[in-house]
């Protein structure tokens, strides 16, 4: 996908190409899916804080 997409609030305006990108990335999630604790321990014990 050449141009980088900042928000994604409809898919009207993507094309059948960005489409078929974003449900290719979104693959590896669902297996997420599938575990009792739906959290990735990538941040476990960790603050997160947004500005």
């Amino acid at each position: 996908m050449a141009e980088r997409l900042r928000d994604l609030l409809s898919i009207e305006d993507l094309t059948a190409e960005q489409i078929a990108f974003l449900l290719d990335e979104a693959k590896p999630f669902q297996e997420f899916q599938r575990y009792p604790l739906k959290k990735l321990a990538t941040l476990r014990g960790k603050t997160v804080a947004l500005a």
